[in-house]
């Protein structure tokens, strides 16, 4: 039966190819140009136009042509020496509710809202499509002027808040994140202002209140992107006339270490796993550019240093990177990666020596030309895949203004790495990854780490519980 069957399908099949190819398909002649691809080179950031709003605050508008969708991004600015926990933790509060609050609302307008707490203070970012973008819009605005917080929406919010940070003790990631800005900046810097258990009990609605008040009167700036035409960036400059001016404060620069590395070791017992982070600050007379290039040349993918010895050829990570942080003030290059407990001592040696050997400390490893090429055309590429997309062109453009920027000195950044040479990041590289100027920080069990890290020549000078690394030092 089952060879009748075959016989009778391939029958058919055959059948079927002998009058397709009897059949003439007639030809489709395309009246439309095939688009043709710009090269990356001439993929660049559009310079916006300003607008100064009736309230003193400033309106970016960054024209796009021909997107369906508009996007508006709003930055409030506000003191961050005045940060502390409770402040904080009023400001991711806030965030949260205000999407809770106005999701429902705002989803069959097609539109989506993302509210958040960024190291400058919260922001709003909403995108809908340009039909119904204005009244979206006028729901997020009327909320932020007169917000609604029921407590039953606060209770719940708190109550799942406590759970999240009571399992951020217990998350590596979690404590390494946070015990890396603490042993770069401080305990008493605005990043590392985290809440704690006692800020929690304390919160009333009042507080938010007041809080919302303080952030929406303090003022900030605002990024419009979209194809508007100039009646609608009218309208919106009046509907978000009520921001007031702002500046950006610089952030207090991290102290770097002047008598050899910095290395704190947070103990975090019961785990199998070492999280690693070196933290580098980026002298200020390395020029533009070669920072960045120095770190997609690092870690910046599979084919980087990092991956290709620790990972490749000696099998002691699953992966790791580089990345290069930017703040008002400084910038930091940082190294993370994690490896089992055991393998500790070779794995951070091995690490150690790949920076050292990078920077042309006792075995040098000169910058070859295939890497160079490689980390520019990774940076290349990320900037234009970022620019490609709505969203990225608009966070591109208030990256910019945070910093003080404008599109001129992005295009001089991305410049500088086209010209960068060989002889350059190996400069750039002497600077930055000079072993004395690393700030370590290892989170794992303590009573391991510690003979292995000394036998690798890295002595702790700050050993903190895996909780004062989570939590604000007041909550022990």
């Amino acid at each position: 039966m089952i060879r009748i069957l075959s016989a009778v399908l391939l029958a058919c099949l055959c059948a079927t190819v002998a009058r397709a190819d009897e059949v003439k398909l007639p030809a489709v002649e395309s009246t439309s140009p095939i688009p043709v691809a710009r090269p990356l080179q001439e993929v660049k950031l559009s310079a916006p136009s300003i607008h100064a709003l009736p309230g003193g605050g400033q309106l970016w508008v960054l024209e796009r042509t021909g997107s369906p969708l508009v996007e508006l991004q709003i930055a409030f600015l506000g003191d961050p020496d005045a940060l502390d926990g409770r402040a904080v933790l009023e400001e991711r509060l806030l965030a949260t509710l205000l999407d809770q609050a106005l999701v429902p609302t705002l989803e069959p307008l097609g539109a989506r809202l993302d509210s958040a707490r960024t190291a400058y203070g919260p922001s709003v970012t909403l995108q809908a499509p340009t039909e119904t973008f204005e009244e979206a819009l006028g729901i997020v605005v009327d909320f932020l002027q007169r917000p609604r917080l029921a407590p039953s929406a606060l209770r719940g919010t708190l109550r799942r808040w406590r759970k999240d940070e009571q399992r951020s003790w217990l998350s590596a990631g979690r404590v390494a994140q946070r015990g890396e800005l603490r042993a770069l900046l401080g305990e008493r810097h605005p990043l590392t202002a985290f809440p704690d258990v006692h800020d929690a009990r304390r919160l009333r609605r009042r507080h938010l209140v007041a809080r919302n008040d303080a952030v929406v009167g303090g003022g900030g700036l605002a990024i419009l992107a979209g194809e508007l035409d100039p009646a609608a960036v009218e309208r919106l400059t009046g509907r978000l006339g009520w921001l007031g001016a702002a500046t950006v404060s610089a952030l207090g620069a991290p102290s770097v270490p002047e008598d050899g590395p910095r290395v704190v070791l947070v103990d975090h017992p019961g785990t199998a796993w070492v999280r690693v982070a070196v933290d580098f600050v980026v002298p200020d007379r390395v020029p533009s550019g070669h920072a960045e290039l120095l770190a997609e040349l690092l870690g910046g993918g599979a084919t980087a240093r990092l991956d290709r010895r620790l990972r490749d050829e000696l099998g002691l990570v699953y992966g790791a990177r580089a990345s290069l942080h930017r703040w008002v003030g400084f910038s930091v290059l940082r190294v993370e990666t994690r490896m089992e407990t055991g393998h500790a001592e070779r794995g951070i040696g091995e690490l150690a020596d790949l920076l050292e050997n990078l920077a042309g400390y006792s075995s040098p490893a000169p910058i070859l030309e295939p890497e160079l090429v490689r980390a520019r055309a990774t940076e290349l590429f990320e900037e234009a895949r970022r620019l490609d997309s709505l969203h990225g062109a608009a966070c591109l453009l208030r990256q910019q203004a945070l910093l003080g920027q404008g599109v001129e000195d992005r295009q001089r950044l991305l410049d500088a790495m086209a010209r960068a040479t060989i002889p350059d990041l190996e400069a750039a590289a002497r600077l930055v990854l000079a072993p004395e100027r690393a700030s370590w920080v290892l989170v794992g069990p303590a009573d391991e780490l510690e003979p292995q890290l000394e036998n690798v020549g890295l002595f702790p000078s700050t050993l903190w519980s895996s909780r004062r690394a989570a939590v604000g030092a007041g909550a022990l």
